[in-house]
């Protein structure tokens, strides 16, 4: 998987964290995404089956208080689950927090307002 895609309503970019959770022990990073809530354009022409191709373009306004839907890219990664293990996803709109730090050490300015992601759950949405 090399690409998120999810229905959210929230005010704020989001970004996105997976993770492998072993049955006991420590959790670990897998990988990491990324994505301007109001640059979500997705050029379908030159997007592959998860990878979509944003070309960061066009701005579309966030329209408040309704779902929107995202393809938020994930940095390539790949990983062999192990039986028993748990995959974590955590969303969030600060990558700035101290008792959690983005992978590789990279992160955004903050915003310094605080957010409310709901994800909005569906079988129904489009396979990429």
């Amino acid at each position: 998987m090399s690409a998120l895609h999810l229905a959210l309503r929230s005010r704020i970019s989001p970004a996105v964290y997976l993770q492998i959770c072993p049955p006991a022990g420590k959790s670990a990073d897998v990988t990491q995404g990324w994505l301007r809530a109001s640059m979500r354009h997705v050029d379908v022409d030159a997007s592959e089956t998860g990878k979509p191709v944003l070309p960061m373009k066009t701005r579309d306004p966030v329209p408040a208080g309704k779902p929107v839907e995202y393809r938020i890219p994930l940095v390539a990664n790949a990983r062999r689950f192990r039986r028993g293990h748990r995959i974590r996803l955590i969303l969030t709109s600060d990558d700035n927090r101290e008792d959690f730090r983005p992978m590789r050490l990279f992160s955004h300015a903050p915003v310094g307002i605080a957010g409310v992601n709901t994800v909005h759950s569906s079988s129904r949405l489009e396979a990429e």
